[in-house]
């Protein structure tokens, strides 16, 4: 009797201990199912509609807004929508006339709802991927081969992949979740029914899940849903630089090297030059140019990145304020004309943030009393904050250069050059 009753206590605890510890798929997939949308894509073929792919999405807000992988619904000419309770929505066209915007980089997509009852829709509540730790439960939630609502769970594998060869930029989630084609652009989420991920690629030889699939990080999502929205395309930094991956001697190990450096191009500017070896990029390692491009282009326009090359056996220091290329190539075809025309050549000063003279090579400019190094304020009575000013001040003034005031030392020196 004692040991059948020490057998009751001890399977009940093992009973207690299971429902403790079982991960709450239930709750998540029934929360997270109403923001999981059955995309269906068409072509035009003699006038009439012809079914081409399908897909999963997200709504990613109250509005309607769907987030997809560009992969789903590119080539197609009309969209329709299926919502988890069975409701059939079209989409909106945006003012480019097209129902998506996209960035292929990322292969992400934003559509637009056009249901009958807009107020019905659910948002999906976004988590943070930042926190996932290898052995994480997570779950799929999707449409596998078109069978609707379909729900998958496995663990987090590893974080920060690339090199995977999906896309430009790359840094996924790794898992075991079962995903097969049409769970693109469906989400992964916690066992709280948070959003980490956006489910979009498989690595399979036989066209189906063989342990292996791939998610974009929901902060990446979110970053590029709110350019899109905001200004119709991603906004991305840009360095100027092309680089290379080559071999060390007597080792395995590859190091990430600079060929070369575009005119007037941020990495330019601030001193970075062929044959350069990139150590880190924000105090993180890198070791692929694949990695190299994903911490580059995942910064957002404005801010700053801090990047460390070895340069003959010494280590130094660039910090570069991220731009969008266009943005530099217009700059720099100023800065060339000014070069060209009045031999001024002007730097960015990384560590203040100012405009200065690097290089004089007209002498009938060095004899208006401007010497390397002075820190230009004012063009033409403008003010002159950075190389954009510059630029736009420059333009404007059909490039050429009447005034300018710059500061040596503690002195305000205006000089006068076209007169």
């Amino acid at each position: 009797m004692k040991w059948i009753l020490l057998n009751i206590v001890f399977f009940s605890s093992m009973l207690l201990f299971a429902q403790l510890e079982t991960p709450g798929f239930v709750q998540a997939a029934k929360k997270v199912r109403p923001s999981v949308v059955y995309i269906a894509s068409f072509t035009s073929v003699s006038g009439e509609k012809k079914q081409t792919s399908f897909g999963s999405g997200t709504i990613f807000s109250e509005s309607g807004h769907l987030i997809t992988n560009y992969h789903v619904i590119k080539d197609a000419d009309y969209y329709e929508a299926v919502l988890s309770d069975g409701t059939r929505c079209s989409f909106k066209r945006f003012r480019n006339n097209l129902y998506h915007i996209s960035d292929q980089e990322t292969d992400i997509a934003l559509l637009q709802l056009n249901c009958a009852d807009m107020n019905s829709l659910t948002a999906v509540e976004r988590g943070s991927s930042i926190e996932l730790n290898d052995g994480d439960w997570v779950i799929a939630v999707g449409n596998p081969y078109g069978l609707s609502n379909s729900v998958t769970k496995g663990i987090v594998s590893s974080t920060n992949r690339s090199d995977v060869g999906f896309s430009s930029i790359e840094d996924f989630i790794q898992t075991d979740v079962p995903i097969n084609p049409g769970n693109s652009g469906g989400p992964l989420v916690n066992t709280r029914g948070e959003m980490i991920g956006l489910n979009t690629a498989i690595r399979t030889v036989s066209g189906g899940f063989q342990g292996i699939s791939f998610s974009i990080p929901v902060e990446i999502v979110e970053s590029v849903y709110t350019d899109l929205i905001s200004y119709g395309r991603v906004r991305r930094g840009w360095i100027g630089v092309m680089v290379a991956e080559k071999e060390a001697k007597n080792s395995n190990q590859k190091s990430v090297v600079v060929v070369s450096t575009l005119e007037n191009s941020p990495a330019q500017l601030v001193g970075i030059s062929r044959g350069d070896i990139v150590i880190m990029i924000d105090n993180i390692q890198v070791r692929s140019t694949s990695e190299m491009t994903k911490l580059v282009k995942n910064r957002p326009v404005g801010s700053r990145i801090q990047i460390v090359v070895k340069r003959n056996g010494v280590l130094k220091r660039f910090s570069i304020v991220m731009n969008e290329k266009e943005y530099f190539m217009k700059v720099g075809m100023a800065l060339n004309r000014l070069y060209a025309r009045y031999g001024i050549k002007l730097d960015l000063n990384a560590a203040t943030d100012t405009v200065v003279i690097s290089d004089l090579s007209l002498q009938r400019v060095a004899r208006k009393n401007l010497f390397q190094g002075d820190v230009v304020t004012m063009l033409n009575g403008r003010n002159i904050e950075n190389l954009s000013d510059f630029a736009s001040v420059f333009r404007r003034s059909s490039y050429r250069v009447s005034v300018l005031k710059v500061k040596r030392s503690n002195e305000i020196i205006t000089i006068r050059i076209d007169d």
